[in-house]
């Protein structure tokens, strides 16, 4: 077995600066695991934590002032939030990177209660402002 497979810490903490794959990559098959008792700390000097696929970068978790963001690295590249309901995968929101950040929402927007018809729900006031034509109103009164 490699030396690079094998890590063994006994009665202190291990520092591993780098972890990097040598030999034929194109072989190398599995997942990476990390199953602890306590916490996983990412704890990057830099600020960023970037994700990557075969070399290119998507994702990035950074620290920007006192501010977190989390960023789609990709050009147009959306933001989707997924989950369970029912049994059944479905796409909860999406940040679409395309339209300028327009968040798509799959249901209701609510502040408290939830409704099934549809409408944005709110536990105060709503204020939108927007540019209107009195050409296209009707039934207007004083």
């Amino acid at each position: 077995m490699p030396s690079w497979k094998k890590v063994i810490v006994s009665g202190s903490d291990a520092v591993l600066n780098d972890i990097t794959l040598s030999g034929n990559i194109a072989n190398t098959s599995g997942d990476f695991t990390l199953d602890v008792a306590g916490d996983i700390i990412f704890d990057a000097d830099g600020t960023d934590i970037i994700l990557k696929d075969a070399g290119t970068a998507f994702g990035r978790f950074k620290r920007d002032s006192s501010d977190f963001i989390i960023k789609s690295e990709g050009n147009n590249n959306d933001i989707v939030f997924r989950g369970q309901d029912g049994g059944a995968t479905i796409t909860a929101l999406t940040l679409d990177m395309s339209e300028g950040g327009t968040a798509l929402f799959r249901g209701n927007i609510s502040g408290s209660s939830v409704s099934s018809s549809g409408d944005i729900l709110a536990d105060g006031d709503v204020v939108a402002y927007n540019s209107s034509d009195m050409r296209l109103k009707n039934n207007l009164q004083v």
